[in-house]
């Protein structure tokens, strides 16, 4: 009798069990295939390719996203606003759950490139801008906010979808993080913590570009002026103060030395050859005014004169010719993104 009620609760449980079972089904946000659930979020599989830059080595890392959970992250974002608050969007952005799986499905890729952490950050930097910048949107004001992945989806994006981006990478890899707000320059840019010999305006950051590939601590880029944007004259300035420091994350510092020696050097070189492009200009003329003249006259004392413009004009040659040599290495990204950008607006055409 006792065995008897021991097998008929267990029946009883099984099939209560299976009732409940039966009834709840697969979660919200799932569906069932093959007896599985699987997230809505999973079922249009798309392949993004991105591509990155570090000591003088290409790289490029592929990432599985989903037009429907782009689909959903885009109707979102487009309903958002945040009253130009950009400290409340980009945390609130930042922490979006939908997005996280795909998200640190990247960063987790960038850790299985390389063991070095400062590397790891590179290759982020590096991703990041070489994503070709959304000059559509902005010069047809229809610039909205986005969300990391959407930035990853679409491989596209402005100042502040790939400031979004890079933090959230950076935090992940275990950098303090800040993001810089420039008001009247209409930009925002990212600030990875490092050492106060390197960092920006005495902030404990290291100035990061995202627009397009540029080394890291190099903030004496130009920026196009409210008057550019409208009138389509050349007219640029420098960066400001920034109007808003937001901090994303405390964590590692980055060793910035590498990056802070070149840098240094090719505004170096950049500054003294517009420097010494004036002088051989000068140099030139003088040069081939004392050559007339000693091709009239013969006269030894001009010779003399005419050998120190020699040396100058050469040593103003070996300086621009490093200066080349250093500007070609730097601008290789460069063109490579504007082939990018090139073959994007062609297949808008």
């Amino acid at each position: 009798m006792k065995l008897k009620t021991i097998v008929i609760v267990i029946s009883v449980i099984f099939i209560v069990a299976l009732i409940i079972i039966l009834n709840l089904g697969c979660p919200g946000g799932y569906t069932e295939i093959e007896g599985e659930c699987i997230s809505i979020y999973k079922l249009n599989p798309v392949n993004v390719t991105l591509r990155y830059f570090v000591h003088e080595e290409m790289g490029e890392i592929i990432i599985e996203l989903d037009s429907e959970l782009n689909n959903y992250l885009s109707e979102k974002s487009d309903i958002v606003w945040y009253d130009d608050m950009w400290e409340d969007f980009i945390l609130v952005n930042l922490n979006e759950e939908h997005q996280q799986e795909g998200l640190l499905l990247l960063v987790d890729k960038i850790r299985n490139i390389t063991d070095n952490k400062d590397d790891q950050a590179r290759i982020a930097i590096s991703l990041v801008q070489h994503i070709p910048y959304d000059s559509i949107a902005v010069d047809n004001d229809m610039v909205e906010f986005k969300y990391p992945y959407e930035t990853l989806y679409d491989n596209l994006g402005v100042c502040g979808d790939k400031s979004v981006l890079l933090s959230f990478l950076l935090k992940e890899l275990g950098y303090g993080v800040v993001t810089y707000d420039y008001e009247f320059e209409r930009h925002r840019a990212v600030g990875i913590a490092c050492d106060s010999e390197y960092d920006y305006l005495d902030t404990g950051y290291c100035f990061i570009e995202t627009n397009v590939p540029s080394i890291i601590t190099d903030s004496f880029g130009e920026y196009p002026t409210d008057y550019m944007m409208s009138s389509g004259v050349e007219d640029y300035l420098l960066l400001g103060d920034p109007y808003e420091i937001v901090y994303i994350s405390e964590g590692e510092l980055f060793n910035a030395r590498e990056e802070y020696k070149d840098m240094n050097r090719y505004n170096d070189l950049e500054y003294n050859f517009d420097e010494q492009e004036i002088k051989i200009d000068d140099c030139e003329f003088e040069i081939d005014d004392y050559k007339k003249r000693l091709d009239y006259y013969g006269d030894p004392v001009p010779y003399k004169i005419y050998d120190e413009y020699l040396d100058i004009y050469d040593e103003s040659m070996v300086l621009y010719d490093e200066y080349i040599l250093f500007h070609n290495k730097y601008t290789e990204d460069i063109k490579e993104y504007n082939s990018i950008i090139d073959k994007y607006n062609l297949d808008l055409k």
